[in-house]
């Protein structure tokens, strides 16, 4: 699937307006790939895709893994944006990641491993 039938995809699934798909593309500057095949993608493209569920799906909690990784600055500031905003409007995120992230007011939880005995 291209990266606009992947959007398309997920949004007939969570029967979300079209207005998401391109908040989303926008977002996550995704308009110049709409084309490529999803397969094709750079790591950093297909995590930028991958996160772009989140706008379509609109969910009020939102559970992420590594999501910082493999992007680039420019696209990691624009995720720490989107998660502000996700807040902002009362949504909760749990992120699991090595990589730290300038969310303000953020509770963090650091898990440790155990040594063996």
């Amino acid at each position: 699937l291209t990266v606009r039938e992947n959007l398309s995809f997920w949004a007939a699934l969570y029967r979300a307006p079209q207005a998401r798909i391109e908040a989303a593309s926008v977002q996550f500057k995704l308009a110049p790939y709409s084309d490529y095949l999803a397969g094709a993608l750079s790591t950093g493209l297909a995590r930028r895709l991958g996160l772009a569920r989140l706008i379509i799906a609109e969910r009020p909690v939102w559970f992420i893994d590594e999501p910082t990784a493999a992007l680039d600055s420019a696209s990691s500031e624009d995720f720490v944006a989107l998660v502000e905003a996700h807040r902002r409007r009362g949504g909760v995120v749990v992120i699991a990641t090595h990589d730290p992230l300038p969310l303000r007011g953020a509770r963090i939880f650091e898990l440790t491993a155990k040594a063996a005995a």
